[in-house]
């Protein structure tokens, strides 16, 4: 899992521009049961009672992206776009998780990835 969260950030720090595919592929990354549910479209699945489940767009929006961040995680620097982004880890001798971005949302949800990696 460490190796594929790593790879996904790349991904996603490589990633110009917002993709619902990439959206749904982060929503599957981090939340694994979304797997078993059949997909109608990018970032939408069909639940088993027939309700519509949805990825949020964390490669368009700051605030679905800062959703990724780890719990007692905290993202520091400038989150402008083009800005690279640090999330910090509650233990001190833990790595920082950096990253940059074609956006402030791209860069955010690659660096909440590394920083759910480094707890893998």
């Amino acid at each position: 899992m460490k190796a594929a969260l790593a790879a996904l950030a790349d991904r996603v720090e490589a990633a110009g521009a917002a993709d619902r595919a990439l959206d749904a592929e982060i929503a599957m990354a981090v939340f694994p049961p979304l797997r078993a549910l059949r997909a109608v479209s990018p970032g939408v699945w069909i639940d088993a009672e027939g309700g519509r489940v949805r990825a949020l767009r964390y490669s368009e929006s700051r605030t679905a992206a800062t959703t990724l961040v780890p719990v007692g995680h905290w993202l520091a620097g400038p989150v402008n776009d083009g800005d690279p982004v640090t999330i910090h880890s509650p233990d001190e001798d833990a790595p920082a998780a950096t990253a940059g971005g074609a956006s402030a949302a791209l860069a955010i949800t690659a660096a909440a990835l590394r920083a759910r990696a480094f707890q893998a």
